[in-house]
Formats: structure tokens, sequence, C-alpha cells
């Protein structure tokens, strides 16, 4: 048997340190930055900078983001996203200059663009300038206000399919769960013009392969990460935000639907209707099949979390406040019997279910931060300070729509704050889908689904919370997007 001389042990040892010598002033190399620019932030922590406590899993990103916003003043302050700095914009003047004023400056978002991906690569969300303007320009065309409405009929026959589930179903259930197994019905319906079964027991492969999507697990957190907030690492490795096989499933799907659907001429009825005809008025160089295919994953990895968030987090305060369900229930019966039915001019009218919906994107901003990079240096308006070109800056999102300066008293659930539409009069405080060019583009549809869903659902059940019913809700730390620890489970009790 071989046993190692005291000299190799000794060599050993001295590589070892060295290694982590080397290491350790590579990471901190530029930990000074915000220092000798007098930008106040968070002391950081060799190989993790501001970000130890997430990666360690003891607390979310945007908990993490919120707690720093309120220990610094001023109109920003400096962190470092491992060992890159990172400027967090907290003046609502300020952002509203980021998103929309000089918009040519932070045109695009930092995450990385998967441009090793044939298909990732073709992503409007990841995609830079001028490709995405490009891609954004041809997706516009499927989320008019006419194209939203041609959706309406489908969305109120899924709303009212998933009211005879949730009654076959027992009386407390998860809201995020089975929120889930609407938007994706929704999707499935709308966008790949398919069935998806997600109201019956069996479980098909359409909702294992959306599954595997948000699941978690150690692979889905180190890639997405690594996208979103290391990105020369998901260069190096080459990783896949969504792995081949499913992204292969999701494509099959929707070209086997667009291929069932050639001979339908009638008004387009779905997303794949809606492509059928584009095929069908524009020449091939024109039309960029492959474009819409890989979208139509983007729109239901885009769509599928944050609608479902918005109808379980709703559900949830309004359980925890019977005065504003109620207050809400008999605006939705009244509509409901003035335009004889749920009709898409008549959704438009409930204010106060507006107002709900508003205060709980702003309570529960789905997204930690919108990030951008900067293409040129900028100097800001008043200051001394530059931000260099490449520079990653993040606007806190969840943290700015919690500040008490903009929100009185932001912990509570007050839909009357929305009375008066007046909170970005002076700047941006209020943004759940983004602002400037690069808002949400699936906006209206995500809101038309959300007021379905819950209108019906508040015709036929009363919601109120269980012995099970967290109060307040700890976010998990294992996800990028806001959930919920341990669920949101609710009592649903059929009115009489």
């Amino acid at each position: 048997m071989w046993f190692p001389s005291s000299a190799w042990i000794i060599n050993f040892i001295v590589v070892c340190i060295g290694i982590l010598f080397f290491g350790y002033k590579y990471f901190t190399r530029k930990f000074d930055y915000w220092k000798v620019r007098g930008v106040r932030g968070p002391k950081p922590v060799p190989f993790f900078g501001s970000l130890y406590e997430v990666a360690t899993l003891k607390i979310t990103l945007s908990d993490l983001i919120k707690k720093l916003y309120n220990e610094n003043d001023g109109d920003y302050f400096g962190i470092f996203v491992f060992d890159k700095p990172v400027l967090v914009i907290k003046s609502p003047k300020l952002i509203k200059d980021i998103l929309i004023k000089n918009y040519d400056i932070f045109a695009d978002r930092s995450v990385y663009a998967g441009n090793h991906h044939e298909y990732i690569s073709k992503f409007v969300f990841f995609q830079k300038d001028p490709y995405w303007k490009h891609t954004r320009k041809k997706l516009s065309s499927l989320f008019t206000v006419s194209m939203t409405k041609t959706f309406f009929n489908e969305l109120e026959s899924i709303s009212q399919r998933f009211v005879e589930y949730l009654k076959s179903t027992s009386s407390t259930v998860d809201a995020k769960f089975v929120a889930s197994h609407f938007t994706t019905e929704m999707m499935a319906r709308c966008f790949y013009a398919t069935d998806p079964r997600c109201f019956d027991s069996s479980i098909s492969l359409y909702r294992q392969n959306v599954h595997r999507i948000f699941e978690f697990s150690l692979r889905n957190a180190f890639v997405q990460s690594s996208y979103f907030l290391r990105q020369s690492m998901a260069k190096f490795l080459r990783l896949e935000f969504i792995q081949q096989d499913v992204i292969q499933y999701f494509r099959e799907t929707f070209i086997s639907a667009m291929r069932s659907r050639t001979g339908y001429s009638g008004k387009p009825l779905n997303m794949v209707d809606m492509v059928n005809d584009l095929q069908n008025n524009r020449s091939e160089a024109e039309f960029e099949r492959e474009l819409y295919i890989s979208n139509s994953v983007l729109l239901l990895l885009a769509g599928q979390e944050t609608t479902s968030s918005v109808i379980a987090y709703a559900l949830y305060e309004l359980a925890l406040h019977p005065d504003i369900q109620n207050k809400l229930r008999n605006e939705v019966k009244d509509n409901y019997e003035m335009y004889n039915g749920f009709t898409y001019e008549g959704i438009q009218k409930n204010k106060y279910l507006e107002m709900v919906i508003n205060e709980t994107m702003r309570k529960y901003a789905v997204l930690p931060v919108l990030d951008r990079i900067a293409a040129a240096d900028y100097k800001i308006e008043g200051k001394d300070l530059v931000i260099e070109k490449g520079m990653t800056v993040f606007i806190p999102l969840f943290a700015i729509m919690r500040d008490a300066n903009y929100f009185e008293n932001p912990e509570k659930f007050d839909p009357e704050r929305f009375v008066s539409n007046n909170f970005n009069t002076n700047g941006l405080t209020f943004f759940p889908f983004g602002e400037g060019q690069k808002t949400c583009i699936g906006k209206r549809l995500g809101l038309l689904a959300v007021s379905l869903c819950l209108s019906n659902i508040l015709m036929e059940f009363n919601v109120h919370r269980c012995s099970a019913t967290p109060n307040p809700v700890e976010f998990e730390p294992k996800s990028l997007v806001l959930q919920s620890k341990c669920g949101l489970p609710l009592n649903f009790t059929p009115l009489l």
C-alpha cells in the first residue's frame, strides 16, 4: 500500500493554499469598487459578494434586496453579485429615466441571451437589441386589443370548468396549486390549441412537461440563477435554460397544432390560428416560422408563474379580508346581472376588481428586480457617479412597491389606495409589468385571465382561511420568483 511522503503532503497543502489565495484575490479584486466612488452598500463576502444569504438559502432575493433597500438611504446603493458590482436604483425619477427617457442606453437586460442554443436564443425575453426589437415587433401582432378579445370566450369557458373542478375537490386546497392548474389549462388552449386535461385526475404529458419547467430541482436552480445572476457561468458551461427534450416537446406540440388547424378558415380562436394566418398571408422570409414556434415556449414560461401567483395571492388576501371579499363579490354580481353574464366590456367596468388586482401585484411582486445593462457610460443627473458601459443596474420591484414613502402602511392589503392612480406622477413607483418599451407583452391577456378567474370563483364560493393558512406569508428562498414556503391553503365553501 502506498503512503504519501511528508514532502508530497506539504506540496499538496501549499498548492491548495495557493489556489485558495489566488481564488480569494480574484473574487475580491473589485470589492472596493463602490467604496472608492463613495457609493453606500453592504460589505461584500468573499466568493458570494452581497448574496451570501441568498446563496445559502437563508433568504429570498426579494427579501434581501428589500432589507438592503431599507438600510441604505439615497437614490441608489451598490451591491456585488458574486464579484460583479451592480447598482440598485431607489429614486423613482432615476428609474423612469432608465426605463423610459434613456431607454436607448439601457435597452438590454443583463440576463444571458443563450446564444449557443438554437431555440433559446430566439426567446424575446433573453434577446438583446437589435434582435429583441425585431422579435418584439413580430410578436406584438399576436397581443393587440382585438386579439385579446378573441381569447375571451375560451378564458371564460376555462374559468367555468375551473369552478366545477374546485367543487369536486375537498374544501381545503392550496390556492397556488389549483391556480397553476388554471394557468396551465389557459396556456395550453390559448397558445397551443391543445387540451392538457388539467381538471382531470390523470396527469397528461403536457402537464408533466410544464411541471419539469417550474419544479424546484438543483439543476433548475443552478441554471436559472446562472442565467440571471452569473451570466459568464451560463455561457462558459453552455447551460440550457430549459432542457432540450422539454423544449422539443412544446415545439412539436405547436407544430402539430398548426398542421391540424391548417384548414380552419374562420376567426382565429387561439395563437396557433393567428400564426397560421400570418403564414398564409406572408412570404416565407417575412414569416419566420421558427421565431413564433420558439417563443410559444417563452410565452408559456413568462405567463404561467406570474398569472397563477397573482390569482393565488389575491385569493389569499380576500380570505384574510372578508369585508374586501364581500365588496368585490357584490361588484362582480352587479356587473354579471347588468351584462347578462360575463362579457369583455363588462369585465373592464369592474373598477374595484381592478383595484384588488393592482394591490395584489403591488404587495406580491413576482420578480424581485428588473435588470438592465448600460450600453454606454451614463452620468446620473445631479450626481458625480457614472454608470459605466457594461454595468448592470437592478430596479428593486418588490422593495419599491413596499416602500412606506410611496405606499402608506405598505404591509397592509388596501385596494382603496388605487382609487386614484397617481403613483407614477413624479417617477415610477408602481410598475408590476415593467415600463417603457419592454413592458410585458402579455399584460392585457394576463389581466383578463386573472379577472375572469377571480370573478367566477367569487360568484360560486366564499374563500376563507383555514388552520394551515400562513399569516404572514414566509417566502421560499429556493425560488427566484415569489413563492410561499408552505403554499397557500384556503377553504372554498360553495355559496348557498
